[in-house]
């Protein structure tokens, strides 16, 4: 009884770093998939999206490690976090300590983050991820989104939205002769569809007719 708490309290701390198959868990609930599996079926979809998003997760897998090492962190320093949180209610030192926390946390954070951004270019997620760190440390009782896995499920969701739109881009907007109606339904606005737009306005103000991608603009 007290090894399965054991292993359970270590495996909750020691957060797992997500593989391929549970992104593509992930990937079958994504909105933009609802209605390709409602018309193709969710095992052909799941047998076609599985090559994308392995290519997705094979060029970004190393900002899950850097996000699991950080989201460790965060676990195995979370009773350091609520202790420092109870002494700020208490009116005591609780602020001393949770920046001597969040001294330590920060190494490999600040890591993850320039990787991440550098990758992604997704400087909004960056500006949350410092927004949260403030709060863990400022707010009483902050340090309780140390324990909510944040960076394994950002880099996660960045990943899947990744293969997700290339799926899309090569099946639907490269391949069918009229994908409008599949993108109309997921609302997708991947960098293919835009710049597909951009061509078609240009043959309108010509006078040309434009292709069925048409539609989209």
């Amino acid at each position: 009884m007290v090894s399965n708490a054991t292993r359970s309290i270590a495996s909750w701390m020691f957060v797992k770093k997500p593989d391929l198959e549970d992104l593509l868990g992930q990937a079958l609930e994504h909105k933009q998939l609802r209605p390709i599996i409602e018309e193709k079926g969710y095992n052909e979809t799941k047998r076609d999206i599985k090559g994308y998003l392995q290519d997705a997760y094979n060029e970004h897998k190393h900002l899950l490690t850097s996000a699991t090492l950080s989201d460790r962190v965060d676990k195995l320093l979370a009773p350091v976090g609520l202790f420092s949180d109870y002494t700020k209610l208490a009116g005591g030192f609780g602020y001393g300590i949770g920046t001597v926390k969040e001294l330590i946390e920060a190494v490999p954070k600040i890591y993850h983050n320039i990787q991440y951004l550098r990758k992604t270019k997704r400087w909004w997620d960056v500006i949350e991820n410092a927004g949260l760190e403030f709060l863990s440390w400022f707010v009483p009782g902050g340090s309780t989104i140390d324990l909510l896995n944040h960076y394994i499920n950002q880099s996660s969701r960045y990943i899947v939205d990744e293969g997700v739109h290339r799926f899309i881009e090569q099946r639907y907007l490269t391949k069918d002769k009229s994908p409008a109606k599949i993108v109309d339904m997921v609302g997708y606005n991947g960098s293919l569809a835009k710049r597909q737009r951009e061509k078609n306005t240009k043959k309108r103000n010509v006078g040309g007719l434009g292709s069925p991608v048409g539609a989209l603009a």
